[in-house]
């Protein structure tokens, strides 16, 4: 009699310990949403700001001109190098002439030590000139084609003055105005993705297993009343290895267009 009380025991007990878990509270955790890609613009060099195309709030496309940057230091050293090539081909177009009449006169001196009319010293004086002429025609030719270089790299260079959207995006923050220095490297506008989102939540080791492979878990926006569909992209170990938690990350693509990386959203797993 006494082994089938307990035994009627344990069985309760093991039916309201599966009760228990069949009717466990669903794990509900908050965090904030950030754009999966946001960039501080800076310049590479130093100029005034000549011209805004934007303005904070707006959504750009990739490849839109964003501002244009007056360096005069730029333009400067543009006209130096032009007027360098000119000078290079100058100069070398008359060490080519030198080296034509050089290399007649060699021909004709060359004939005449041939046949005994002039000295062997004489002879080696023409055929010096004609050996120096033929190394400086190289090294004109040399002149030429680094200033070109320098041309093409200071051309290249002039492009970074006109900044362009390297990805599409909403202007979040302008840190300088039109007519202000812009020194190389200050950041000068924030650009942020809007489209692509995360989320970054803190989860116990023990309620891991929720997330795993997940690709369909509700978010809910408390202040626009709305829900997204996220995903399980990485789970990373967390910054404080003392608290035994991770870090999930979610990805999700936003349907609304008031959504926005800053929001506060609660997600919700059985």
């Amino acid at each position: 009699m006494k082994t089938s009380y307990l035994s009627h025991i344990l069985k309760v007990f093991i039916l309201l310990i599966i009760s228990m878990n069949l009717y466990a509270e669903p794990l509900e955790l908050s965090s904030f949403i950030v754009s999966n890609n946001q960039k501080t613009i800076s310049s590479k060099y130093n100029g005034y700001i000549e011209k805004f195309y934007i303005n904070e709030g707006d959504y750009v496309k990739k490849g839109k001109l964003l501002l244009k940057i007056d360096s005069k230091e730029m333009s400067t050293l543009k006209s130096q190098t032009i007027l360098s090539i000119e000078q290079a081909k100058l100069n070398f177009n008359i060490i080519k002439s030198d080296l034509g009449k050089a290399t007649i006169d060699f021909d004709r001196y060359k004939r005449l030590f041939e046949k005994q009319l002039i000295s062997k010293s004489d002879f080696e004086n023409f055929q010096l000139k004609k050996s120096n002429l033929e190394k400086n025609l190289q090294i004109a030719k040399k002149s030429i084609k680094q200033s070109e270089d320098k041309l093409q790299e200071i051309n290249k260079n002039l492009k970074y003055l006109n900044i362009r959207a390297s990805s599409d995006g909403l202007i979040i923050k302008k840190n300088i105005n039109e007519g202000e220095l812009a020194t190389a490297g200050t950041p000068l506008l924030t650009i942020s993705d809007v489209d692509n989102l995360n989320l970054y939540l803190d989860v116990a080791e023990s309620d891991l297993s929720k997330f795993r492979e997940k690709e369909n878990l509700d978010i809910y926006i408390e202040s626009l009343n709305i829900n997204q569909k996220a995903k399980v992209v990485a789970i990373l170990p967390s910054v404080d290895s003392g608290t035994n938690s991770f870090r999930v990350k979610l990805s999700f693509k936003r349907t609304d267009n008031r959504v926005l990386p800053g929001m506060y959203a609660k997600v919700r797993v059985e």
